[in-house]
């Protein structure tokens, strides 16, 4: 198993983009994770990594979703995507606020953080955040929907950003969840993180409802045959 996801990496990624997520993952979190035991010892209190919801915006409503609120009790238990008016005021944190929490982290040895939302590439502080710390290393957990070539290539230019989208099982266990043709939406950007040899994974939420598939040989396969 570990062969082939070796064999996977060096022949399905761009080299690039594994020799910099060696040094800026991998390596550094090496790091962080000792200076944060040392820590501990010393009794300060500081995590070795660090995650930001950059805004509560998003293009979806999925069901469970924490990020926005339904204060509409007509809607149905089962509705994926709810009325833009039920959502609270659309928050989105300053480039100051995130860039000066970042400098602190990182004398603390932190460099790598994951960014939600919401949906993270409606912020407008995404791009200015990858690109003003080329030293750390970002995830960015995503629907998908916003993976076209352009975007693609801006994260594949940075070099330093590994996104996770958001799959909640095969295309009906996830549409009922997510809202209709989110599937294939979110399938779509995979094929172009694939195309243009980007490093990412898919996160999942299990579920009372996609247990079963979502933890099956073929799930995992089908995760494979799309990069991730």
């Amino acid at each position: 198993m570990l062969f082939r996801f070796f064999y996977r990496c060096v022949c399905e990624v761009s080299w690039r983009l594994l020799y910099k997520a060696a040094i800026l993952w991998c390596g550094k979190s090496y790091f962080a994770l000792r200076a944060f035991k040392q820590r501990l010892k010393d009794g300060i209190q500081f995590p070795p990594f660090l995650f930001f919801s950059l805004t509560n915006a998003c293009n979806l409503r999925c069901r469970g979703c924490w990020v926005g609120g339904n204060d509409d009790e007509s809607v149905p238990g089962d509705s994926a995507l709810l009325p833009q008016k039920n959502y609270r005021e659309r928050k989105t944190l300053s480039f100051e606020s995130i860039d000066n929490i970042i400098r602190t982290a990182q004398k603390q040895s932190v460099y790598f953080y994951t960014l939600l939302g919401g949906e993270p590439f409606l912020s407008p502080e995404l791009w200015k955040i990858i690109e003003a710390h080329p030293e750390a290393y970002f995830q960015i957990i995503t629907n998908g929907h916003f993976l076209d070539a352009e975007n693609v290539r801006r994260l594949k230019n940075a070099g330093n950003v590994s996104p996770l989208v958001s799959l909640d099982g095969f295309e009906h266990q996830n549409d009922a969840r997510r809202g209709e043709g989110t599937f294939k939406k979110a399938v779509a950007g995979c094929q172009e993180l694939q195309k243009q040899k980007i490093l990412y994974g898919i996160a999942t939420v299990v579920t009372m409802r996609n247990f079963e598939s979502v933890l099956s040989e073929s799930y995992v396969q089908m995760a494979i045959d799309q990069g991730a």
